[in-house]
């Protein structure tokens, strides 16, 4: 079972996987051909270009990255694997890709 997250939190889904209880997910679609996927966010920044600036997810953000592809692969990517980065490559994580997808 997936719901959507409350307003004002930094994941988009809460879901429980096998009976490990609720877990948090950021959703990022891939919005070009490529297999590369940005996994961070913009927060406010009085100092930031716009009032912004880029931001990291952490563990204590979120649990997992949900990445969809245009071709609607779906991967579920845990962040202890990529916490830290900015962009990761997918086909670097095939053993997260969802099958059947």
């Amino acid at each position: 079972p997936v719901s959507f997250a409350p307003e004002g939190v930094a994941y988009d889904l809460i879901g429980d996987f096998l009976g490990r209880g609720p877990k948090r997910i950021q959703v990022k679609t891939v919005m070009s051909g490529s297999w590369y996927c940005g996994i961070s966010r913009k927060e406010y920044c009085k100092t930031g270009t716009g009032g912004h600036r880029r931001a990291l997810y952490t563990a204590d953000d979120i649990d997992y990255f949900a990445c969809v592809t245009l071709d609607r692969s779906i991967f579920l990517i845990p962040i202890a694997a990529v916490e830290g980065r900015t962009t990761i490559a997918l086909r670097r994580f095939a053993a997260f890709q969802i099958p059947g997808r």
